[in-house]
C-alpha cells in the first residue's frame, strides 16, 4: 500500500478557484480499487469522506474547494464578537483582530480502498493547507503564488486590499492612496504567518505628516495578544490573518492606541501604514490615507465589500444619495357587514379589499463625485461581491447591489468620470 501526492494547492490560498490535489496508488489496478479522501477542519472535525474513483490513467484528482465552499466566510465582526470589523477597536487597545470565520486550517487525508470484500486504508498520505475568503480568476492561473500579498520586501504590497497606485495621486504616483476623512471608518487585513509562508512581517507602523508634509508622529505595534492578534509564528489558526482599523474614524477613537491622531493635528495632510520584519526594516510598500474632507453640500456614503483576497475594501461616494421605498402587497376581500347578528349593516368606511402581507424594500442611489481609472477599476469589484455593506446615517447595513453592470477604464481618458449604485436594504422594511 503506498499513495504518493503529486500535487496539491499553495500552503495558504484563497477558496475561490480549483484546489486540486492529484495523487497515484500501487493497488491501482487491485479489484474495486478507489481512492478514499477525508478532510478535517481546523478542529479535527471531520467533513467529508469521499470514495473517489481513478481516472482513466489510475490517478486520483480531487477538489477541495468543493468541499469548504461554504466553510470559510469573510468576516464581518471581529474575533471576541466586541462589535464590526470596519469600527476596530471595539475594546480598549485591541484594534486588531484574528479572523472568526476568514481562515481555516485543513487537513486531507488520502487513503484507498479495494478487495472483494472492500477492504479500507485511510490516512496513507496526510497534507494540511490554511485556506481564506475569496477567489481567483482563471486568467490569474491554476496554482497563483499570491506573492504580492505575502510581507517579504518593501516592494510588495503586502495588505490585502484591490487598490491600486494611480497618476493621480497627490503624494506618490507609486502608491496606493486612500482619499479619506476624519470620519471615515474601515480596515485593513494581512496574512500573518511565518510558518508556511515567507512572511517576514513582525510590525505595523504608522506614521503622520502635518499640512507641509514633515513627519508629526510615529508609532510602531507588533502582532501580539496585546493588540487582539497573535505573533506571525504562533500556531493560533485564526490570527493568520489578522484586521486592524486602519481609517481615521477608528484612529481617533480612544480605544486605539496611536496617540498622534488625526484629531490631535489640525491641517494634518497624510498618514501611512507599512509592514516592518523584526529589524524594523520595510517589507511592504506603504498605504498612503489622504486628508480629503467630505463635501460640505452633501452627506456622503461609504460602500464595504468582501473583495477577492478574502478581506474588505472602502469607497466613500460623495456626491447626494437618493433613497427610494417599493412595496408589493397581497390582498384577501373581507365580506361586509356581520351576518351573526340580529341585523344587518355596515360602515361606509369598512374595508373590503385588506392586505395581509406588504412587502417594502429600502432602495439607495449612490453616487461619486469624480473619480479616477483606477477608482473605477477597484469599483467594478463592487458587483461581483457577495457581501456588500453601506455605511449611511452613522450605521453600518447590509444590503444588496442592484446594479448589474458596470463600465470601468484601463487607460486614461480626458472626460470626467463617477460611478453609480442602486443598492437594496438587506432588511425588511416594517410598518
Amino acid at each position: 500500500m503506498a499513495i504518493t501526492l503529486t500535487d496539491q494547492p499553495n500552503p495558504l490560498t484563497v477558496k475561490g478557484q480549483k484546489l486540486i490535489y492529484t495523487a497515484t496508488s500501487n493497488n491501482s489496478g487491485a479489484t474495486n480499487f478507489k481512492y478514499i479522501v477525508e478532510v478535517f477542519n481546523g478542529l479535527g472535525t471531520s467533513i467529508a469522506k469521499l470514495y473517489i474513483p481513478q481516472n482513466p490513467q489510475g490517478i486520483l484528482i480531487f477538489d477541495l474547494a468543493e468541499i469548504i465552499r461554504e466553510e470559510v466566510k469573510v468576516d464581518t465582526e471581529d474575533y471576541d464578537n466586541q462589535g464590526l470589523v470596519h469600527t476596530l477597536p471595539n475594546a480598549n487597545l485591541k484594534f486588531m483582530s484574528k479572523a472568526a470565520k476568514g481562515i481555516d486550517y485543513y487537513t486531507i487525508q488520502i487513503g484507498e480502498v479495494y478487495g472483494d470484500p472492500l477492504v479500507e486504508y485511510t490516512a496513507l498520505s496526510t497534507t494540511k493547507k490554511y485556506i481564506t475568503s475569496g477567489a481567483l480568476q482563471a486568467r490569474e492561473g491554476f496554482k497563483n503564488p499570491l506573492s504580492n500579498y505575502i510581507a517579504t520586501s518593501s516592494t510588495v504590497k503586502g495588505f490585502l486590499t484591490e487598490r491600486q497606485a494611480s497618476v493621480n495621486n497627490t503624494i506618490d504616483k507609486d502608491l496606493i492612496e486612500v482619499r479619506t476623512s476624519e470620519l471615515d471608518y474601515g480596515s485593513l487585513a494581512v496574512w500573518n504567518d511565518s510558518t508556511v509562508l515567507s512572511s517576514t512581517a513582525t510590525q505595523l507602523r504608522y506614521r503622520i505628516y502635518d499640512s507641509s508634509g514633515a513627519l508629526f508622529g510615529s508609532q510602531t505595534f507588533s502582532f501580539s495578544t496585546l493588540y487582539a492578534s497573535d505573533t506571525p509564528g504562533a500556531t493560533t489558526i485564526s490570527a493568520k490573518l489578522t484586521y486592524f482599523g486602519s481609517f481615521p474614524g477608528n484612529i481617533n477613537e480612544a480605544n486605539h492606541p496611536i496617540t498622534a491622531k488625526p484629531s490631535t493635528l489640525a491641517g494634518w495632510k497624510y498618514y501611512t501604514w507599512e509592514l516592518l520584519d523584526s529589524g524594523s526594516n520595510p517589507v511592504s510598500q506603504p498605504i498612503i490615507f489622504l486628508n480629503t474632507p467630505n463635501p460640505c453640500k452633501n452627506n456622503p456614503v461609504t460602500l464595504a465589500w468582501a473583495n477577492s483576497l478574502g478581506a474588505w475594501d472602502y469607497f466613500r461616494l460623495d456626491a447626494r444619495t437618493g433613497r427610494t421605498i417599493t412595496t408589493t402587497a397581497k390582498n384577501y376581500q373581507k365580506t361586509l357587514g356581520d351576518y351573526s347578528n340580529s341585523t344587518y349593516d355596515f360602515n361606509t368606511w369598512d374595508r373590503q379589499r385588506v392586505p395581509y402581507q406588504v412587502d417594502a424594500k429600502l432602495r439607495y442611489s449612490l453616487n461619486s463625485e469624480s473619480i479616477t481609472k483606477e477608482d473605477t477599476e477597484l469599483l467594478k469589484n463592487v458587483i461581483k461581491s457577495k457581501n456588500v455593506m453601506l455605511y449611511i446615517d452613522e450605521a453600518w447595513l447590509p444590503v444588496t447591489v442592484i446594479t448589474s453592470s458596470f463600465k470601468y477604464e484601463t487607460e486614461t481618458i480626458s472626460r470626467r468620470l463617477t460611478a453609480s449604485f442602486e443598492v437594496e436594504l438587506s432588511q425588511v422594511e416594517q410598518c
